[in-house]
């Protein structure tokens, strides 16, 4: 195998552990790996519109993750709200509930991170 072929297995390897131990994390709190993302989107640029926060999510392809918000907007984390500049436009931010969720902050979800199996 080259190398370049080995690299790039080995981070894919290191992807999926990643997933599959944040997915653990965020278990308790009822939310997908990709719901954390979206949260931590918002959390940093809210307010966007579907397709501005389709364009800077990595767990989704494409820019319109339309059923994922809904899932969200549904438990209540993020809410929709027409656009003061433009009323043809809606954007997303986050409601109170998500505001104050573990999986918010990058501490929380670091010490809720269960150790690696050795």
């Amino acid at each position: 195998m080259r190398p370049v072929e080995e690299f790039r297995y080995l981070v894919l390897a290191a992807q999926r552990e990643g997933n599959r131990l944040l997915g653990q994390a965020l278990k308790p709190l009822g939310i997908t790996t990709s719901q954390a993302e979206v949260i931590r989107v918002l959390q940093d640029r809210q307010p966007l519109t579907l397709n501005g926060l389709g364009d800077l999510l990595v767990c989704e392809t494409g820019n319109s993750p339309s059923r994922l918000v809904e899932r969200l907007v549904t438990a209540g984390l993020v809410h929709r709200e027409t656009s003061p500049h433009d009323r043809r436009h809606i954007e997303l931010i986050l409601t109170p509930r998500a505001s104050s969720s573990p999986a918010r902050s990058p501490r929380s979800k670091k010490a809720s991170m269960p150790s690696s199996p050795r």
